[in-house]
């Protein structure tokens, strides 16, 4: 999510208006010029100076009763407050320019806030409440005939539906996002932006293959476009970490967290990817001051994305207790995707700990997840924590069995959703791949 930039805020002058800017209320003028210097510090990435002036921009817009401005203002001030980790106060920020843009005849303007409401309150786990607001705003979004909000809209569904375990609804939902976002004429980080969440829809439904399709497609798009946020290269170090091939990783890495030191949600998503590369080559990670910090994040889905790839390692210094907590935020949400695998690492970490009970219990949970319908890519890790969690409770002939499950997926996806030259090293150079496929029979 990305301040808007409106270069034709102000209303055009006339001479006489220019003659009545002696009154004591701000001018509209000098309202757009302060809102336009923050939209240039943020152009040129100077996300400290865009910051340290925004409050000033909006002190003069309400001020001046300038409702656009004002609210432009608090949109800003919206998306600086994610990058910070408070969406509830981002929420409050959105809202009110939403309803300022609402109030004025903006209606338009109005609707893209509230679509982007919307992926603040999805980062809170609440996907459900999220789809039925995108229920709602869908007729409104279809009557603007916009390809870019619908494009937009589609990609939040999918989104939602990923996390509620709706695998083949998201994925149907992430084409459907694609041919609108083909229609439009987004560029630079818009663009970039949109495909990257399409791309990582399709990778977390177990499309490797059309994922990596999303990505090549957008860049050759982009051409000599600049993608500053470097999302692309995210959405690729992703897709290359589930293929085996660390090697193509670690340039993509390195790109994402050089752009991302302004934003802690982004350096948060620059270090599961550091951790992932980590795993896959061999280098220890040390995961519990961020872990820590996750566990107090107003971002749900982030802490579980943080509590999974920390509990890759083959010593996790995670506690049962730890991913507790995080499973007590999501059950409420009915976050099938995040649920199945966190119930499983769950009973491992409680077999490792010595409590066969509880373990027997989480390994139940996370097994009658399973049961409700496919979870994409989360599958095998699936499987491999309950394959630990049963050999550790002393049940070898279940847990070659979940296995034998889990290696039997990876071979159908292999044939079916990855490309032919990723192939071999997506089945054994992926550490929970080869783990799962390594396997001894009972």
């Amino acid at each position: 999510m990305r301040p808007s930039i409106c270069s034709s805020i102000a209303p055009r002058r006339s001479p006489r208006s220019v003659r009545r800017r002696r009154s004591t209320r701000p001018s509209t003028g000098s309202n757009c010029s302060a809102f336009l210097r923050v939209v240039g510090l943020h152009q040129r990435a100077d996300h400290a100076g865009c910051r340290a002036r925004i409050d000033d921009a909006l002190a003069l817009a309400i001020a001046s009763a300038d409702a656009v401005i004002e609210a432009e203002c608090r949109f800003s001030k919206g998306v600086y407050a994610t990058h910070d980790g408070r969406l509830g106060e981002a929420v409050e920020h959105l809202a009110a320019a939403e309803a300022l843009h609402r109030g004025i005849g903006r209606g338009q303007r109005a609707l893209a806030i509230e679509l982007n409401i919307g992926i603040v309150l999805l980062w809170t786990g609440q996907a459900r409440l999220t789809l039925e607001r995108l229920r709602h705003a869908l007729p409104r979004v279809l009557e603007s005939s916009s390809s870019k909000m619908l494009a937009a809209l589609l990609v939040l569904q999918a989104d939602s539906e990923l996390y509620l375990g709706e695998i083949g609804d998201a994925s149907a939902t992430a084409v459907r996002a694609l041919a609108a976002l083909r229609s439009t004429d987004m560029i630079g980080a818009e663009l970039a932006s949109t495909a990257r969440s399409i791309a990582e829809a399709q990778r977390r439904s177990g499309h490797w293959d059309e994922a990596l399709e999303v990505v090549v497609e957008t860049q050759q798009r982009l051409g000599a476009q600049r993608d500053p946020e470097q999302l692309l290269a995210s959405a690729l170090a992703e897709i290359y970490l589930d293929l085996g091939r660390p090697d193509l990783t670690r340039r993509q890495i390195e790109a994402f967290e050089a752009v991302s030191q302004h934003s802690a949600r982004q350096r948060q998503r620059a270090l599961t990817l550091r951790w992932r590369y980590g795993l896959a080559t061999g280098i220890a990670i040390d995961t519990a001051a961020a872990v820590a910090e996750a566990f107090a994040s107003e971002n749900l889905l982030l802490a579980c994305r943080l509590v999974l790839v920390a509990g890759q390692a083959i010593q996790p210094t995670l506690t049962s207790a730890e991913v507790e907590t995080v499973i007590a935020r999501c059950e409420p949400e009915g976050l099938r995707e995040e649920l199945a695998p966190l119930h499983a690492l769950h009973a491992h970490l409680l077999a490792r700990e010595g409590d066969s009970r509880s373990a027997d219990a989480s390994v139940a949970l996370s097994q009658s997840a399973l049961l409700q319908g496919e979870i994409g890519a989360a599958t095998p890790l699936c499987d491999l924590w309950l394959a630990l969690a049963l050999q550790r409770l002393e049940r070898p002939e279940e847990a070659a069995l979940q296995a034998r499950r889990g290696s039997a997926w990876l071979g159908e996806r292999a044939e079916r959703s990855v490309p032919e030259a990723f192939r071999e090293s997506f089945l054994r150079r992926n550490p929970v791949h080869a783990r799962l496929l390594s396997w001894p029979q009972a």
